[in-house]
């Protein structure tokens, strides 16, 4: 009878076991990565408090000199002479910033406020290239990222996907001052196609039911969704993201896949002694292409499932109208009567499952001598029934018989007396 219910040898699991370390190994590397990453924005944001502490500590130097300034006489002959001299940590290197600069005085005399204007407009010329230099500095700073679903991410033919970004450092943006386009590039060509923008009040899907959900965005979360996913949307997807004056992009890999569909087909389920028959192992639906069908056997010999290496046929892989590939695999059975209690296992292995695929079945055989035997008893019976019916009925005759010669000889007997 055809059993296809999974059937899990103890290779199957240990190599299972061995998916799952790979798995948490890899997930602790991504872990330690995100740490590393997490530590050096901590030290960046540091070093941008730092800086900013710096900065506010320079403002307030220069406006003690000003005030100074303007409390000390003027110097003679009509100007005002400043020098003043600070630190600016915020230029690469911690350079120092040295000036001076000379104002005339208004009216040639230093008395009142007409006096210190000159300064006041020497600091209002100062300040655009602290805040340009702040500026700089943040963008330069890396501070602005974006975290994709690793190299590659895999999503599953004509289902649903989300295509990962996330902005990690920033729990609430304000999404009227950012933007997020998506680009995707196909695998056969260079150039880049527009699948969705968003910025300000503009909001457009090239591809139609893409995007990047509002709530989601002002939580950091970039991500595209993108309903009912087909073969030839798989490639390189960017995620270009802005925020002012900040700009960040991520690069993923997205790979389209398809489950294998697998069934088991006898030729026969009744399956006579020393006569071959063959057992299908069919596969369709699935994709890519590269796809795995092994056949096992096991017996009361043999305590596991071993492989069998002799009468298999494997035919090509044929590609569907939807792009996905079918595939058979013909296994010749030759039962042995010696050997009744045999399990088949078809294995079926392909990219998009995590798992193998086992679909197990046991043939019932027929014993031609077993039919004879059974014609033996038949034939035995209705001879017993023959030779019980031919007991009884010449036992009647006999009795029949009996009876009447013992008429006879009581007829005779009665006849000799009347003669004498």
């Amino acid at each position: 009878t055809l059993d296809q219910q999974q059937f899990f040898t103890e290779e199957e699991l240990k190599e299972y076991e061995n998916i799952i370390s790979i798995q948490e190994t890899e997930l602790k590397k991504k872990a330690d990565e995100l740490q590393k990453q997490k530590e050096e924005l901590q030290r960046q944001h540091d070093q941008l408090e730092a800086q900013k502490l710096e900065y506010h500590q320079v403002l307030q130097q220069m406006e003690q000199k000003k005030l100074q300034q303007e409390i000390s006489p003027s110097v003679p002959g009509g100007e005002s002479k400043i020098q003043p001299r600070m630190s600016f940590p915020l230029l690469r290197g911690r350079k120092q910033l040295r000036g001076s600069s000379r104002m005339p005085v208004l009216g040639g005399c230093g008395h009142g406020a007409e006096g210190g204007r000159p300064h006041v407009v020497g600091l209002r010329a100062v300040l655009p290239v602290l805040v340009l230099v702040l500026r700089l500095t943040l963008l330069t700073a890396g501070f602005l990222e974006v975290e994709m679903a690793g190299r590659t991410q895999m999503v599953f033919l004509n289902e649903n996907a989300t295509i990962l970004c996330k902005i990690p450092g920033f729990p609430h943006l304000d999404i009227n001052s950012m933007g997020i386009t998506w680009f995707r590039k196909a695998q056969v060509s260079e150039t880049e196609i527009k699948l969705f923008e968003f910025f300000g009040d503009h909001k457009v899907a090239f591809r139609p039911g893409a995007n990047v959900s509002p709530w989601r965005l002002k939580r950091g979360d970039a991500s595209l969704q993108l309903p009912g996913v087909q073969l030839w949307e798989a490639g390189e997807y960017r995620c270009e993201l802005v925020v002012t004056p900040q700009k960040a992009q991520g690069r993923v890999w997205l790979e389209v896949v398809a489950h294998p569909v697998s069934s088991l087909f006898l030729e026969q389920a009744m399956v006579k002694d020393n006569e071959d028959k063959h057992i299908l192992c069919k596969s369709s639906g699935f994709y890519p292409e590269d796809i795995s069908i092994t056949w096992k056997r096991w017996t009361q010999k043999e305590p596991q499932f071993q492989e069998i290496s002799e009468d298999i046929i494997t035919g090509p892989t044929i590609k569907n109208e939807d792009g996905t590939f079918n595939i058979t695999s013909y296994l010749r059975l030759k039962p042995s009567l010696e050997d009744n209690v045999t399990i088949y296992q078809c294995v079926v292995w392909h990219v998009s499952s995590l798992m193998c695929q086992s679909f197990n079945f046991t043939p019932i055989l027929i014993e031609s001598e077993k039919k004879t035997d059974s014609w033996i008893v038949w034939l035995c019976i209705g001879l017993i029934f023959t030779v019980l019916i031919l007991v009884r009925g010449c036992k009647a005759k006999f009795r029949l018989m009996f009876w009447s010669r013992l008429w006879e000889f009581r007829t005779h007997g009665q006849c000799m007396r009347h003669d004498s």
